[in-house]
């Protein structure tokens, strides 16, 4: 545990309240206060410098109550992490995520009361950890369109590549493609800043092209290699509108000499919420060419068995937040044991992102999960270093099986 985490306890109950505060303490951590409702709270983070780096909230205080305190931290860019606990029903609990999630506020749990030390050590182990973050795409509002056009024209986006592990034995199996921006002067933008201008500014095709014409060359720099890794690339809901885009990759692995099954084309269930005949067409051919096609974030959406029975999907992709809730959360785990049994019944590669950490690992082997893939295994890497990291993957495959 981090001794040098500052946490603030937010409850009405002043027992519950010093009894979180102790545990704390047991802990290590020694930078603790305490709070009886969110107007209090609010006084004591104006107060803190540096700012606290945990907050643990009830919901229902006859106060300002645990939303009202949510809205007022998703003001603060970045904000502290959120424990949220509560003797309320779980669904309760669930739609204060939800909100937390949608007004960026980073939770790193939800628990029911009364908290045990064990997972409050286990929540407290996540704050130090930034891909926990949740994240909620912002539109870039500092950010010409020319200036991403000119990068476009200028290779300032690049791609990096984050590892899929088969959780069967231990090997990697492809990766993920990643677009990154890095500006001339070093700076990185953020990847839901420049992909919010490109949809915004019908850039989105060109930004998808580069992109998906990368995963090309290194899926045949890889497959020349003797490298048998498949590359996944987003999809934006836009591009499912463009009729002639199945002509174009096609055409665009032919020259490059590349098969179509090594390239996963990943599409959100809010980017085919429509349900459109011209959706459905392009995933239908780009199917048809040989292409496979991954429902990304499954479970975050609507109607995602109707739409799993409309498209050609060959593969589901777990969301994170069920992910990295699955070993506290008993709701979590069984959503994915259910999307996991459900890949399974329909012949789809189950694949769950957002993996950080051995425990994760071990309920998704136990669970039957196919591919994984996080910060656990490999932060996002350079396309060269990923021949030395199969490598040394299959060295310590190879030696756990001993």
């Amino acid at each position: 545990m981090e001794r040098s985490l500052s946490v603030l306890v937010v409850d009405d109950d002043p027992f519950v309240r010093s009894t979180l505060i102790r545990q704390l303490s047991t802990l290590g951590v020694a930078d603790v206060a305490g709070a009886a409702d969110g107007g209090e709270a609010g006084v004591c983070i104006a107060k803190k410098q540096p700012p606290y780096d945990v907050i643990i909230t009830d919901l229902q205080m006859p106060g300002e109550d645990g939303l009202q305190l949510l809205r007022k931290l998703s003001s603060d860019h970045p904000g502290p992490a959120v424990i949220l606990i509560s003797g309320l029903d779980a669904r309760m609990m669930r739609t204060a995520e939800e909100i937390a999630r949608q007004r960026g506020i980073r939770i790193i749990g939800s628990v029911m009361k009364p908290v045990s030390t064990n997972t409050l050590q286990a929540l407290l182990a996540r704050a130090s950890n930034p891909a926990e973050a949740s994240v909620v795409p912002q539109p870039a509002q500092d950010i010409a369109p020319e200036e991403l056009m000119a990068a476009l024209a200028s290779n300032q986006i690049q791609v990096a590549v984050q590892p899929q592990v088969r959780l069967l034995d231990g090997l990697a199996c492809g990766v993920e493609a990643l677009a990154r921006w890095t500006r001339t002067n070093g700076e990185a933008v953020p990847p839901q800043q420049f992909v919010a201008l490109a949809e915004k500014h019908h850039l989105i095709s060109a930004l998808t092209e580069r992109v998906v014409r990368q995963a090309f060359d290194l899926a045949a720099g890889w497959q020349a290699a003797g490298l048998d890794l498949k590359v996944s690339v987003n999809l934006a809901p836009l591009n499912l509108a463009e009729l002639d885009l199945p002509d174009r990759l096609l055409k665009l692995a032919q020259d490059i000499g590349i098969p179509s099954g090594r390239l996963v084309l990943e599409v959100t269930e809010s980017g085919i919420s429509g349900g459109a005949a011209n959706v459905l067409e392009v995933l239908g051919r780009l199917r048809l060419a040989g292409f496979g096609i991954s429902i990304d974030d499954f479970g975050t959406g609507y109607s995602s068995l109707q739409r799993l029975n409309w498209v050609p999907f060959t593969e589901l992709k777990i969301d994170r937040s069920f992910v990295v809730a699955a070993p506290l959360d008993a709701k979590a785990r069984s959503i994915v044991h259910s999307s996991l049994t459900l890949a399974r019944d329909l012949g789809l590669t189950s694949v769950a992102e957002g993996v950080e950490t051995a425990e994760q690992m071990e309920i998704l082997r136990d669970m039957g999960c196919d591919v994984v893939q996080g910060f656990y295994l490999s932060k996002p890497l350079a396309p060269g270093d990923m021949a030395s990291w199969v490598a040394a993957r299959a060295d310590a495959a190879s030696a756990a099986s001993r």
